[in-house]
Order: structure tokens, then C-alpha cells, then sequence
């Protein structure tokens, strides 16, 4: 009867523990490449690197025992990011966690082994990392952000809060792949309302000066930021400028508002990089990446900066303020 008891106990820890430990030799943590289309200070800003090592915390991870994160950074630029995902493929990590249209191609053309895990991409598909979202079918698998109408929303949360809006510009990034496909989305709402829609474009924080006088030109009147992890770093950056220009601007991750901008709307990103960890916890533990679906947002969440649309000279309206899960004063 003890040796059962015993049996069964060990069975039981064997469980709790992380999968790290299981079948590894002992002293040897398992590599996790990170490697971020942003900057370093911009995923520690937004919480949005904290949120992943909690994700891995909270699965029973200790790191440098368990793992080691294996950490690069391209800063926004496009010649660096594909240097740095052939470095974290030289490095021999066990699995990789990207973020960014950017990081995600440079991996595709770095490795077709060596799993990836992604926080946020508009289409898994379109990217050319999986054959479908159910079964990916290759070495990527993570989190999607597939909304086609999610930007066509932020059309209507402008025009809501601006109801005499005419002219709307949006920003994009030239080297975001993801970047096309929803620009046709808004340009299909802003039409179906009678907005005129401009395309500015930024690649670098030298562009910015071109295209926020592009806007000015213009004279639009509000802006859509797409989501790209290059724009994250410079968030403080465009909020003072839509707020000197008095524009009114949305992004679709609420670290924007947080930042001084004025409004968001869509997934929580930082939930997304929590979320991730299990992906890296089930592919340590031996899953194949090409079979794991990639999951889609639980919950879209908006945010408004009450004190940036004061600045900016609009009132927003009760039924948006009904429809907030946060307000910044």
C-alpha cells in the first residue's frame, strides 16, 4: 500500500513541475529566443514583457533555472531585424516568441524548424506562417489577431465622437505586410460614409515629420495608427503631435491611450503575451507547433483618454463613455 501511495505522490509532483525539469538533464535551461520588432524599452514600458514572464511564472517557470530568454531587438529597423532572427536561430534556442509582422517574415526565412511562437498578427495566413488558423502546418503557432472589421470600428467610434468628421488619414507602416488589407477596410467604411481617407506612411521617426504634414495639408481631422511594434516606441511621440495638431487619433491596443493618445480600441496585447507562454510551456513540453491552432482575441477593450480629448477640444459622447472598459482623466 506505501508503494502505491508513493507511486502515485510521485506521479503528482512529477505533474506540478515545470516541464522544463522533465526528462532534462539537471543545470541545463531550456532556451527561449525573443525577438522583438520594437524596442527593448518599449516592451518593458507597456508591461507587455512582464505580462510574458509572468505567463511563464504562473506555470511553475523559474527563470535561469528553467529557462534563459534569449532577448534581441531591431528598434523599428527592418535591415537589423533579419540579422537578429538568423543570430537567435545560431543561438540553438528551443523556441522563439516574435512580435511583429517584421520578426515574424525574417523568422520564416531564418528557420522552418525551430518553433515560433507569435503574439500578435493581423492574419497567420496572409503572413504565409500557417495554412490555416486550426491547423498551422508549420513551425509557427501563437496568437491571432484576425478582425478585417476591427479598423472599420474605429471609423465609426471617430464619426461618433466627431460627427461633422470629412477627412480621415491613416497611418501606416510601408514594411508592415499586414498593413494593405486593412487599409482597404477602412477606406471601404470611410467611403460608405461619406469620409474622405488619406494614406500617410512612416517607417522611421524622420517620417513622421512628412506625414503628419501631409495631414495638415489635408486637413484631416482624425487618424487611425495601425498596429505595428515600431509605432509602440513612439506612442508619446504621436500623441503630442495629433494633440498640436488637434486630431483626433485611435490605435488598436490600449497602451496608446496610456501614453497620452486618444483613444484605442481591439485586443488586449498585453493578455496576448501572457497567453503565449502557454504555447512556449506545451511546445517545451513536446508539441508540434503545426498542430496547434492558433488562437484568436478573447476580448476587445477601449480606452479613452478623457484629459488628451479635452486637449484636443472634442466631448465624448455618453453612449461611447457607456461602452468604455477604461477611462484615463
Amino acid at each position: 500500500m506505501a508503494t502505491r501511495r508513493q507511486a502515485v505522490l510521485s506521479l503528482v509532483l512529477a505533474a506540478a513541475m515545470p516541464s522544463t525539469v522533465l526528462g532534462q538533464p539537471a543545470g541545463r535551461p531550456r532556451k527561449v529566443g525573443l525577438l522583438y520588432f520594437g524596442s527593448r524599452e518599449s516592451i518593458r514600458s507597456t508591461g507587455r514583457l512582464e505580462a510574458l514572464m509572468q505567463g511563464m511564472r504562473d506555470l511553475g517557470y523559474v527563470e535561469n533555472r528553467d529557462f534563459v530568454v534569449v532577448e534581441r531587438y531591431a528598434n523599428g529597423d527592418l535591415n537589423a531585424v533579419a540579422a537578429l532572427a538568423r543570430e537567435i536561430v545560431n543561438e540553438k534556442v528551443d523556441v522563439v516568441v516574435s512580435t511583429g509582422g517584421q520578426s515574424n517574415t525574417a523568422l520564416r526565412q531564418a528557420t522552418s524548424t525551430i518553433p515560433v511562437v507569435v503574439t500578435i498578427s493581423w492574419d497567420p495566413v496572409r503572413e504565409g506562417l500557417a495554412t490555416s488558423l486550426g491547423r498551422p502546418g508549420r513551425n509557427f503557432t501563437g496568437l491571432s489577431s484576425v478582425l478585417d472589421d476591427l479598423f472599420s470600428k474605429h471609423v465609426d467610434l471617430l464619426r461618433a465622437v466627431n460627427p461633422k468628421l470629412s477627412r480621415l488619414a491613416v497611418l501606416v507602416n510601408p514594411d508592415n505586410i499586414g498593413h494593405p488589407p486593412l487599409v482597404k477596410n477602412i477606406q471601404a467604411a470611410a467611403k460608405s460614409q461619406g469620409l474622405r481617407m488619406l494614406e500617410v506612411s512612416a517607417r522611421s521617426a524622420q517620417d513622421f515629420n512628412g506625414a503628419f504634414a501631409a495631414i495638415a495639408r489635408d486637413g484631416s481631422e482624425a487618424l487611425i495608427i495601425l498596429g505595428d511594434s515600431f509605432y509602440v516606441q513612439h506612442f508619446a511621440d504621436l500623441a503630442e503631435r495629433c494633440a498640436k495638431q488637434r486630431v483626433i487619433s485611435t490605435y488598436s491596443g490600449q497602451e496608446y491611450p496610456a501614453a497620452g493618445g486618444f483613444m484605442s480600441y481591439g485586443p488586449s496585447f498585453k493578455d496576448n503575451f501572457r497567453r503565449a507562454a502557454s504555447f512556449v510551456d506545451r511546445i517545451l513540453r513536446g508539441a508540434n507547433a503545426a498542430e496547434l491552432p492558433f488562437e484568436e482575441p478573447v476580448k476587445l477593450e477601449m480606452v479613452v483618454n478623457l484629459k488628451t480629448a479635452r486637449s484636443v477640444g472634442v466631448e465624448v459622447p455618453h453612449s461611447i463613455l457607456m461602452r468604455v472598459d477604461r477611462v484615463i482623466e
